[in-house]
């Protein structure tokens, strides 16, 4: 038997189905774009969702996104002319192709393909260090989740919509209150764990540096007699080869400045460049403007068992020839592009000027040139000048009262630092006099304390916490200064090498120091491990560094270092408990809006189709009206008697009239098959 379609209502449900395909996708869809604008930052908002023009703000979407990989993994992509002030129109025009993919995806309920947007996200989460809201992605979650139930699934939307809204309200309310947003927040374990792990992936992908990039914490200095380093040298010089810099200190290591920091400053590090102005090389570019005999050579560098994550360069370097090609970060250090390796590069330096860097200074103050290079190199380092000083001069108020207690009351820094020479004579003396050099440092069970002060207490401690103590005690005198790990080529080795050939440099050459920036000339190396007074030829510091020239008038650093100009306050992020509440309430709240408004759209529609239904099944035309009860009966699923079914069969198929009579007929019969049909599945359930 045929089964007696009703049009108005079969168009009904199928129009509730669109809007219900439609409500799923949007959801999804929105939660896409949303991890979007969190990972890149793009600040769209409903307030500037038309403004712009759709070229211009697509030029600005790309231009936001190539500064915020840049700003957190310092990948640099290009960026081009002709953005437009606002990306508003563009985004808004990307979201609804979003929705309308999406849609098409879920009408076709074909739930792997929402991979198309998942494995993307995950792959940006995963390769980049760009940071993804809390909120958005247990957004994502949840609707992605509903997205797939729904595809699946031919049971009741609402209930699903229901459950949904429950588990996200469940799952977000427990976010907030245990601040799942913030890294400050974890268990120690968990960042321990994933430090840890993040320390063998490096050392495994990149190779282990034995003096542990800062690390304070290690009991034994590793040594080891197996090559770090092939080299060829043009002509063979003792140099210091730096690789790992230290700019920010926590009390147990040293890290760089983050990537961010770097990224700020990249544009004025390439006028540098253009200018010819090499922060990198700056004490051997000072040299070059009055040395007489300055000579440039070739060195090549080949890694064998060394961190490849850093090219190892002289303080003398000039430019990167051949080979591998890193990025200098900062004028700082030259790093590795991310997820790559300096295996073999080669660079052009001039001639060694650290063991003489005190002459070269005085030399080149006391004897200026006229030359438009010079007076353009002064400009730029007026600049880089600024930049070392904003960045390099922090000491925490925690160090300073170390400092204070062991080292010294601390020095009036109004105008001026310290004078260079007498900065340098007081701390080599103190860690002297103070301090005994030794690989192995004694283990303690007093964790309060950090790494730091332990060796400041117990005087006992090796390279990296000597250095470690010199540059906190420069940066205490309102010297800027580094920490620094890399290779020393000493003497011996240079007067064993010969030109053009390889030699190697074992591990036992890894060495941690600290330099100090001097003004006008650059940083230069400062030995103050007595080990190494006797390895590396010194500079005489009581030339040149008392000239009156390098009294540079000091730049006081209130704000502390770039690192920690957004959280300036004591490094803990900034309280807005009124927000914090506020949104943890928006996402439910708009979601229950959107199922309140769906709601009632759902029940005034049935409300409507059920006064239509009412007034076609009472009022209108009886053969109509008859053909509408059955088609009811039939979709609801009631109990039909034959005569009921004949009458049916005689509105639709037939030709015959229906009289009013009959039109009586089936309104009664369609009460009792309800009734019917009611105590039927309650008596199905009691079984």
């Amino acid at each position: 038997m045929e089964k007696l379609a009703f049009t108005e209502q079969k168009t009904s449900n199928k129009k509730i189905k669109i809007a219900e395909d439609m409500f799923v996708s949007a959801m999804l869809a929105i939660g896409i774009f949303l991890c979007i604008n969190s990972f890149f930052g793009l600040n769209y908002s409903i307030e500037n969702g038309l403004s712009g023009n759709f070229s211009g703000g697509l030029v600005k979407t790309w231009n936001v996104i190539a500064d915020s990989i840049g700003r957190s993994d310092y990948i640099i992509l290009t960026k081009y002319a002709g953005a437009g002030e606002s990306s508003g129109l563009f985004l808004t025009i990307f979201m609804l192709l979003l929705i309308v993919l999406t849609y098409f995806i879920v009408k076709a309920k074909k739930p792997l393909l929402l991979l198309v947007y998942i494995i993307p996200l995950m792959l940006i989460d995963l390769l980049f260090q760009l940071k993804l809201s809390g909120t958005c992605a247990v957004f994502l979650c949840i609707t992605s989740l509903f997205a797939v139930i729904h595809m699946k699934s031919e049971t009741d939307f609402l209930r699903n919509l229901l459950i949904i809204l429950c588990v996200g309200l469940i799952v977000y309310g427990s976010m907030e209150f245990i601040n799942a947003d913030s890294n400050n927040h974890r268990p120690d374990f968990i960042k321990n764990g994933q430090e840890k792990l993040e320390e063998i992936y490096t050392d495994a992908y990149y190779g282990e540096n034995p003096l542990g990039n800062g690390d304070l914490t290690k009991y034994k200095r590793e040594t080891s007699d197996e090559t770090a380093l092939t080299v060829v040298m043009e002509k063979p010089q003792s140099v210091y080869l730096r690789g790992f810099t230290g700019d920010v200190f926590t009390g147990n290591n040293w890290r760089s400045l983050s990537d961010a920091a770097y990224y700020s400053v990249k544009q004025q590090m390439d006028w540098f460049k253009e200018d010819g102005f090499i922060p990198e090389g700056q004490i051997g570019q000072t040299d070059s403007f009055t040395s007489e005999n300055y000579e440039e050579g070739k060195i090549s560098i080949e890694v064998k068992n060394a961190d490849k994550s850093f090219a190892y360069i002289p303080y003398e370097i000039k430019e990167f020839k051949d080979g591998d090609m890193p990025q200098i970060k900062g004028g700082n250090y030259a790093a590795a592009e991310k997820y790559t390796r300096l295996n073999r590069y080669t660079y052009v330096a001039g001639d060694s000027v650290t063991q003489r860097w005190t002459h070269a200074v005085a030399k080149f103050y006391t004897e200026p040139s006229d030359s438009k290079e010079l007076e353009q190199y002064l400009v730029d380092e007026s600049h880089y000048n600024q930049y070392v000083y904003e960045n390099f001069t922090y000491i925490s108020d925690q160090h300073k009262r170390i400092l204070e207690r062991e080292f010294s009351p601390e020095p009036d820094l109004e105008k001026n630092h310290v004078e260079y020479r007498l900065a340098i004579k007081k701390i080599k003396e103190y860690l002297d006099e103070n301090f005994i050099y030794t690989d192995v440092i004694e283990k303690t069970e007093n964790t309060s304390k950090s790494a730091f002060e332990m060796f400041m207490s117990s005087g006992r401690g090796y390279d990296v916490h000597y250095a470690t103590a010199a540059v906190l005690m420069f940066r205490y005198y309102g010297i800027p200064a580094r920490y620094v790990e890399g290779y020393l080529i000493t003497p011996e080795d240079a007067e064993k090498a010969e030109a053009g050939k390889p030699f190697d440099i074992t591990k036992e050459n890894a060495h941690a120091w600290a330099e100090i920036y001097i003004d006008g000339a650059g940083f230069v190396p400062i030995e103050v491990c007595p080990d190494e007074y006797v390895k590396m030829k010194q500079a005489d510091i009581n030339v040149g560094l008392s000239n009156s020239v390098l009294a540079e008038e000091f730049i006081t650093n209130e704000r502390g270092i770039i690192e920690n100009k957004a959280t300036s306050n004591g490094g803990q992020q900034k309280s807005h408990p009124d927000w914090k509440w506020l949104s943890a309430l928006l996402i439910p709240l708009i979601l229950l809006i959107i199922l309140l408004v769906y709601l009632f759209m759902k029940v005034f529609r049935k409300l409507i189709s059920g006064v239509k239904r009412r007034r076609l099944f009472l009022k209108g035309d009886p053969k109509e009206a008859v053909s509408a009860i059955y088609a009811y009966i039939e979709e609801k699923g009631y109990p039909l008697e034959n005569h009921v079914v004949e009458t049916g069969n005689k509105a639709a198929y037939s030709l015959q009239s229906i009289d009013e009579n009959e039109r009586i007929f089936m309104i009664e019969a369609l009460k009792k098959s309800k009734q019917q049909f009611r105590k039927n599945r309650k008596s199905g359930k009691s079984i």
